[in-house]
């Protein structure tokens, strides 16, 4: 039931018994990779608008955040008491969730409230396993 123009993502590693066909197809000159996919964060196929990320870094790790670039359009500053301030535009949702919360108490989200909230969801659930 999937529509044949819609865009989709597939991974190479999953296919099995490929047959190459002589059909082809035009990609349409109005295509842009960048409305489907953020490189810096994760291929997801997900056609949401960008959202605004502002994540403040413990100054214990300061000097890994500073030292890196995280993604292509962040801007990062160091804070008088050491923290760091990290923002960027992406819709990887999950990926960026995920991202987060591997940084555990060393990284605090101030923006957006919905990814607050999932922090909050997942920090429940890890807790519960534990109880």
């Amino acid at each position: 039931s999937h529509n044949k123009n819609e865009v989709r993502i597939y991974a190479l590693s999953r296919m099995q018994n490929v047959i190459l066909i002589e059909e082809t197809f035009e990609i349409p000159q109005d295509f842009d990779l960048n409305n489907y996919v953020d490189l810096s964060f994760g291929i997801w196929n997900n056609k949401e608008e960008p959202v605004e990320y502002e994540l403040l870094f413990d100054s214990e790790i300061n000097t890994y955040v500073l030292e890196r670039e995280w993604h292509t359009n962040q801007t990062v500053e160091q804070n008088a008491d050491g923290s760091v301030l990290l923002k960027f535009k992406s819709n990887q949702k999950q990926q960026v969730l995920s991202w987060v919360l591997s940084f555990g108490k060393a990284v605090k989200v101030l923006n957006p409230p919905e990814l607050i909230e999932k922090v909050k969801e997942e920090i429940k659930k890890i807790s519960k396993l534990y109880e």
